[in-house]
């Protein structure tokens, strides 16, 4: 193998790992504040469940409980993919 060739491949390496640390910070951020964000959700959902209850108040419990289905239909990876594509991006000299 030329030496021309093994900096090729560690500048690739270098590269790939750069991308790959890229990725899992920007995966990460992402988690943390979808998962920060939907616990306050959840917390304010059941909260008002738990008035609405006490209450007695069918209509409102009708309502929360719509609101803790949908944000369970939803999924906070739905998106991940654009986020993952956003970073696998390469530098033109790499292509």
């Amino acid at each position: 193998m030329t030496d021309q060739k093994r900096e090729k491949l560690k500048t690739y390496r270098e590269t790939g790992v750069a991308r790959i640390k890229t990725s899992e910070n920007t995966l990460r951020y992402y988690l943390d504040r979808t998962y920060e964000e939907r616990h306050e959700t959840h917390k304010r959902l059941f909260e008002s469940l738990d008035v609405a209850v006490a209450a007695g108040h069918v209509s409102a419990m009708q309502a929360v409980l719509g609101g803790i289905v949908e944000v369970a239909r939803t999924s906070p990876l739905a998106d991940i993919g654009n986020i993952v594509e956003g970073t696998r991006a390469r530098p033109a000299w790499l292509r």
